[in-house]
Parts: structure tokens; C-alpha cells; sequence
């Protein structure tokens, strides 16, 4: 974490400047998931959609 703060106020604020990355080391700007959904209708959720299709291909015993 950094400190940065405002030119003319007292106080500043805290920004994380750590490198994120993905359990498998990919630097997190690089990872592409493996059920990647690119929305093409703002008035459905796709990525909801999706996501209850996958669940529902799990069997529960």
C-alpha cells in the first residue's frame, strides 16, 4: 500500500500497488476465464445465465 494525498486538503488516501496475479501465476490483466461471457444484451444477465447453466451440469449425489 502507498500513500497518496491531495495537493491542498490535510488527508490522503491508501492505493494497493501490488502486482495481482492468478493462482497459476498469470499476471491478473492477462487471465481470460474458462467460461468467458461477453454480454451482448443489456437486458438479460448472460454471465447469471451461464453461470446456473454450469451449476446445473454438476450432479448431486
Amino acid at each position: 500500500m502507498n500513500g497518496f494525498g491531495f495537493k491542498n486538503l490535510p488527508f490522503g488516501y491508501p492505493i494497493s500497488i501490488e502486482k495481482l496475479f492468478h493462482l497459476n501465476g498469470t499476471p491478473r490483466e492477462k487471465f481470460i476465464p474458462t467460461h468467458l461471457v461477453i454480454p451482448a444484451d443489456i437486458n438479460k444477465d448472460e454471465i447469471l445465465n451461464k453461470g446456473i447453466k454450469i451449476i446445473n451440469t454438476f450432479q448431486v449425489k
